[in-house]
């Protein structure tokens, strides 16, 4: 059998420095720094982030939200950012949507991506950001003709699918995300630099900190 040098009578103080070790580096990571626009090198996402710091600082719910679990150099939640059309976007400032939904033929985002208390931006299609919502929920199907069924009946109404045409554009589609909104804000618009096609954009990513059972 390999040994590595210890003896047996020292294993137990061995470990129990490993674990106190351990702990202390968990300590650690759970005392995140605070994250500032600052530390992002684009200029234009610095501007971004300080408006949209200043717009909501008086607002009692998503101004402590973002503080505790987004503006961290490791945030606990993902921050996202969604292009939304005409009249989804209303509706969903309306409280007519309170369920967003993504279909596509590819494993792309959202799909898998969204936790529950995740923050979602608002972005209109070709324009600002004009609000903010936290994901209370989030649902994810591979296409078939019986998670086609389910999502018919139980999200028609709250994701906006009005009529067949609605249903008929997504046909193709093999993956579906579905959000549950909550704490919808409607805000003046910021804006927001994006060059891409994408719909939806991870713009700060949660913290991947090792869990441990000790």
């Amino acid at each position: 059998m390999f040994r590595c040098g210890i003896a047996d009578s020292d294993i137990p103080a061995l470990a129990t420095f490993l674990d106190l070790s351990i702990r202390h580096m968990v300590e650690q990571n759970i005392r995140s720094p605070v994250f500032r626009p600052e530390h992002y090198k684009d200029e234009s996402r610095r501007h971004f982030f300080d408006q949209l710091a200043e717009t909501l600082a008086g607002d009692e719910f998503w101004a402590d939200y973002l503080a505790g679990h987004i503006n961290h150099q490791r945030p606990n939640q993902n921050l996202h950012v969604g292009v939304f059309v005409q009249p989804f976007l209303q509706w969903i400032f309306d409280g007519t949507k309170t369920v967003e939904s993504r279909f596509s033929k590819n494993e792309i985002l959202p799909y898998g991506q969204v936790l529950e208390g995740d923050v979602l931006l608002l972005k209109e299609a070709g324009g600002p950001i004009r609000g903010i919502a936290r994901a209370n929920a989030a649902w994810f199907y591979r296409l078939d003709a019986k998670t086609w069924d389910l999502i018919k009946d139980r999200f028609s109404d709250p994701i906006g699918a009005t009529g067949d045409e609605f249903w008929e554009s997504r046909q193709e589609a093999r993956y579906a995300t579905l959000v549950s909104l909550d704490n919808v804000r409607k805000f003046a618009p910021i804006a927001y630099q994006k060059s891409d096609r994408r719909g939806w954009v991870m713009e700060r990513a949660k913290y991947a900190q090792m869990s441990l059972d000790l």
